[in-house]
């Protein structure tokens, strides 16, 4: 083969690369899909560091493992020109903090000591900011923005008012904390970035049904598999996460894996198959209650409900000091009013 041909093919790969670029980014641009692969790196940056500290190694793995594909999605889409540059910088660098600082955790001989740290101190608030920007926008993006007809793409992109606003209510929330002003209890830097990524990972779902609502043709395009698949995913991690009462992660893969589930069955509905869509509405129900007589009969219980009282005690625990910070709250106001 004479060389002007190598110099020919090569010419045509770079020219369908070009075309391919040149198609797929603005595509990507103008229905805001970095915005799903910005969330899930968030969530996946946040919990990869939760797991590690809570002891639970092989989750932490599985999420690191997601942290790096939402990484490698993220490049991809900025390379097609779909996603901000500053987003996937940003990406770029808490991905190399989050690792150092998870490699640290995972060498360190006396993880306490560490935790005590000034350096973790600084990347639980990191967390914590990121959980506290990205959460807003990404509910404006995705479900806001689609619900009121307004268009994507960098316009969109461009509009980061609710990140400031979520930074500067983690900045006050912070500031009060370190007057005194807010009880310790209520406020624990490392339960806000768990709670934020948890949160995100449960407004996907909303999001996905909220685009679906706005254009039912997307329910026909889609298959029953690929929401089951995601279901399967999130589904197996539920037992672990009811057995060592974990009560963010079992909400979070609880709320996961119904609404996954639902997904497929309003796909299956959408595509006439009534009878496939009432069993994929059914099935988070009695895989739930198999479950929960499982985790019973596992640990001795003969009450079935016992991993929900459970969880349900914690969320109670929690909600304690906010609800006391809420009665002086209303006691300051009546005494207020009382002297006007």
């Amino acid at each position: 083969m004479p060389p002007w041909a190598h110099r020919r093919g090569r010419g045509r790969g770079r020219a369908f690369l070009s075309t391919g670029r040149a198609a797929t980014g603005p595509a990507l641009a103008a229905c805001d899909g970095w915005v799903a692969l910005a969330s899930n790196f968030t969530s996946f940056l946040i919990l990869s560091s939760v797991f590690i500290v809570d002891g639970e190694l092989e989750a932490a793995a599985c999420y690191a493992a997601g942290l790096a594909g939402s990484l490698i999605l993220l490049v991809q889409a900025r390379w097609l020109g779909g996603a901000p540059t500053a987003v996937v910088l940003a990406a770029l660098l808490l991905a190399g903090g989050g690792t150092a600082v998870n490699v640290a955790l995972l060498r360190a001989s006396q993880t306490e000591e560490l935790q005590a740290s000034a350096a973790w101190r600084l990347w639980r608030g990191v967390l914590g900011a990121t959980g506290f920007a990205m959460l807003p926008q990404v509910f404006y993006l995705s479900v806001v923005l689609p619900a009121s007809g307004a268009p994507g793409g960098a316009a969109a992109a461009a509009s980061w008012g609710p990140a400031a606003a979520g930074l500067a209510l983690f900045a006050g929330l912070a500031l009060e904390l370190r007057a005194g002003r807010l009880p310790r209890s209520c406020w624990e830097l490392w339960d806000v970035p768990a709670w934020t990524a948890t949160l995100l990972f449960m407004l996907e779902p909303l999001a996905a049904l909220a685009s679906a609502a706005l254009d039912p043709s997307v329910l026909a395009s889609a298959s029953p598999a690929s929401h089951l698949l995601a279901a399967l995913v999130t589904g197996l991690q539920v037992p672990r996460a009811l057995l060592v009462g974990e009560h963010m992660w079992a909400t979070g893969t609880s709320w996961s894996t119904a609404f996954a589930c639902l997904q497929a069955a309003l796909v299956a509905a959408a595509t006439w198959h009534a009878l496939l869509a009432s069993a994929l509405t059914a099935l988070p129900v009695l895989g739930a209650a198999w479950l929960l007589h499982g985790i019973a009969a596992a640990e001795g219980h003969t009450q079935p409900l016992q991993p929900i009282h459970r969880i349900a005690a914690v969320y109670k625990q929690q909600l304690r000091p906010w609800q006391q910070l809420a009665a002086r709250l209303r006691s300051t106001l009546r005494r207020q009013r009382a002297t006007i």
